[in-house]
């Protein structure tokens, strides 16, 4: 988390708007309404350095609502996820 990936993210919207998929939404998290806050659908301004309790929150109700993959789960391993 945190706003290294944020700034990915953001440039990649600002620079190219239309390349989310249709019907999909874009939520930026982030303590700041910058140019992609003003763009999205959904701005959360979370306080400064708790975006990763939004996320474990977030990945809590994914867990107990069995809202991922579950196919795909058990060949996650610390060997296939990047470094």
């Amino acid at each position: 988390m945190g706003t290294q990936h944020g700034c990915l993210l953001s440039a990649e919207v600002v620079e190219n708007p239309g390349r989310t998929q249709e019907g999909s939404k874009l939520i930026v998290v982030d303590p700041r309404r910058n140019e992609v806050a003003k763009e999205a659908d959904q701005w959360l301004r979370v306080k400064p350095a708790t975006d990763d309790a939004l996320a474990l929150g977030w990945l809590n109700v994914i867990i107990k609502e069995k809202l991922y993959d579950e196919p795909f789960v058990p060949g996650l391993d610390e060997r296939a996820l990047p470094r």
